[in-house]
């Protein structure tokens, strides 16, 4: 997880904040990970967690009258550990998520992708996820 919020921060550091307190980023992370819906998903290498991904099932909603309700898998974080990346672990992340949410009643799976996280882009675009909106921003 340092490794892919190192590239945030190299990015935008007017958004993301270098991190530098294991303790505040330990316990902001089980707090996130604690959320009803909230599935947490790892690859291992013998005993050594080198991925995961955090999928957040949504409850079955409608947003307005205009849409179908929906039940939405939500890619919220996905790492692999830069000594094991481009070997398939991320893909298979993905493809275990999807069986999840799928099994859970999803109608859809979405994740927010940064627009400098090429690498991230193409895997999204690898397991079929395709551009729905385009969020843009300007720093005041």
């Amino acid at each position: 997880m340092k490794q892919v919020h190192a590239l945030h921060v190299a990015a935008h550091p007017d958004i993301y904040a270098p991190i530098t307190d294991d303790t505040a980023i330990t316990t902001w992370f089980a707090a996130h990970c604690d959320a009803t819906g909230t599935k947490i998903l790892t690859a291992q290498d013998g005993d050594q967690i080198i991925g995961f991904a955090i999928l957040k099932l949504s409850p079955q909603h409608t947003h307005t009258p205009l849409h179908h309700p929906q039940r939405t898998g939500v890619i919220d974080l996905i790492c692999v550990h830069s000594d094991h990346q481009r070997r398939g672990v991320a893909g298979r992340l993905m493809t275990h998520a999807q069986t999840l949410a799928i099994d859970a009643g999803a109608t859809e799976l979405t994740a927010s992708v940064a627009a400098f996280n090429t690498p991230s882009a193409h895997l999204m675009a690898q397991c079929g996820l395709r551009p729905l909106t385009t969020r843009l921003r300007k720093a005041l």
